[in-house]
């Protein structure tokens, strides 16, 4: 079957990004493994690492680890090891891969979406040059963002890499079972397949059946289109028991979750913090990672915990103006575009998990919990230049747009490479930290110490 020229085009824009995914985690490569579980998931981990058959895979779903139960992961690693031995070069290496694999998969996501709404509805995103330019802008700006550091370049979160891409393989799955005109079964059980793997591998990947109803309001609109209140009501409904195996499998996921963490001190008591505390501290997090992903400066492997929450300071009282402000904007575009609607809501429920409402750990924020989350807002900006690229007529105005690309992407990969370099060892690592909280995280300076012991 020959190729179409868009179909070409296609395919070397996949090309591209899985290469520059890839190439631009090259130097992660030379990284070691860092003095921050590393060691608890890795170099200390052998005895569990080297077992075999049976034994492995008993140990790796019947015990947890780190107060964690990821199967998935666990088992990732004790193949890493059989490859690589306690090289680092080797666990580095499987993790660029899936990130590179996830940025694909982000693109051919894209496009799906895109091509949905242009059945559906046929004016605001028609498939094409647009749709291919839209999603390749996506996947770049995912593939080179430096927020995405930390999961690629520490070998511990090898967990949110696999979780993404478990999570992006099942959304695809089911776009193909409820995207076509008739009922594709095979692609439903694909995908509560690819779900279940997904939680295994980490499970703030519990979301995903409310994602699911996010993707049928919107794009698929099978919830609630031109029938009124009755027929949204009514399409809500039958969704919902159209994906009651999913929410047992999330019910499953979250009581395993609570029992593995049940004794740990991972999860703070929450008499530390009142329930006003707790919801500022979840909204100053929603704009944090927004902030982040327009700013990537000064990014930290651990933002700690506010000693005092004071509402009427501008940490979190701009963070609930930008937050109401965008919730607002929702709720009055929805009607004639749910486009906007449905990236924040998508943005809100996949960072709901860790987002602070239960406190897990002594940080407010990580760059990892952003991983796919993050995900949305970076679709919001492609769309937004795609859509002006293709309005404007005058080759200036074009190439203005794609001047905007290039440098956006050059800054980004330069900004990635730096911080990948901080992931080096313990030593830098730490100082870095250091350097950002000189006076905030104590536990700082105890890890660099431990670097140098070692």
């Amino acid at each position: 079957m020959e190729l179409t020229d868009d179909r070409i085009t296609r395919h070397f824009a996949a090309f591209i990004i899985a290469a520059l995914s890839f190439a631009i985690y090259v130097p992660a490569l030379s990284n070691g493994f860092v003095g921050w579980d590393d060691p608890v998931y890795v170099t200390e981990n052998v005895k569990n690492l080297s077992l075999g058959g049976m034994e492995l895979l008993r140990w790796a779903f019947t015990t947890t680890t780190n107060a964690q139960w990821h199967p998935i992961s666990s088992l990732s690693h004790a193949l890493d090891y059989k490859l690589f031995g306690l090289e680092p070069f080797g666990h580095h290496l499987t993790s660029v891969i899936v990130h590179a694999i996830n940025s694909t998969l982000v693109f051919l996501l894209t496009l799906r979406l895109i091509a949905t709404v242009g059945a559906n509805r046929g004016y605001l995103v028609p498939a094409g040059t647009f749709a291919t330019s839209a999603a390749f802008i996506t996947a770049l700006i995912f593939a080179l963002h430096p927020l995405h550091v930390e999961s690629v370049a520490w070998v511990t979160e090898r967990r949110d890499l696999l979780f993404a891409l478990f999570y992006l393989l099942s959304i695809m799955s089911y776009l193909y079972y409820a995207g076509g005109r008739g009922k594709a079964t095979g692609g439903y059980i694909l995908s509560l397949a690819f779900f279940i793997c997904s939680v295994m591998s980490k499970p703030m990947a519990v979301t995903l059946p409310v994602v699911l109803l996010i993707i049928d309001f919107y794009p698929l609109e099978r919830i609630g289109r031109g029938r009124g209140a009755r027929g949204f009501v009514e399409g809500f409904v039958w969704n919902v028991i159209e994906k009651i195996p999913f929410f047992i499998v999330s019910l499953l996921a979250a009581a395993i979750a609570v029992w593995a963490m049940k004794g740990s001190d991972h999860i703070v008591a929450l008499t530390d913090t009142t329930t006003f505390e707790r919801i500022l501290v979840a909204i100053h997090g929603y704009i944090f990672y927004l902030y982040k992903a327009i700013v990537p400066l000064k990014l930290a492997p651990l933002y700690p915990f506010p000693e005092e929450i004071r509402f009427f300071s501008a940490k979190y009282l701009l963070p609930v103006f930008f937050f109401i402000l965008i919730s607002a904007l929702c709720a009055v575009t929805v009607r004639r575009e749910r486009l906007l609607t449905a990236l924040w809501l998508f943005y809100l429920v996949t960072l709901l998990p860790v987002i602070g409402i239960m406190r897990v750990g002594a940080q407010e924020a990580a760059d990892r919990y952003s991983y796919l989350p993050i995900l949305a807002p970076f679709m919001l900006a492609a769309l937004i230049l795609a859509i002006i690229y293709r309005r404007l007529y005058e080759k200036t105005g074009k190439a203005v747009i794609m001047l905007v690309v290039l440098v956006v992407s050059i800054t980004l990969t330069n900004l990635t490479v730096r911080q990948t370099h901080l992931w080096k060892d313990t030593i830098t690592l730490w100082s870095h930290e250091i350097s950002i909280y000189p006076d905030s995280v104590a536990g700082a300076y105890y890890n660099r110490g431990i670097g140098y012991l070692k």
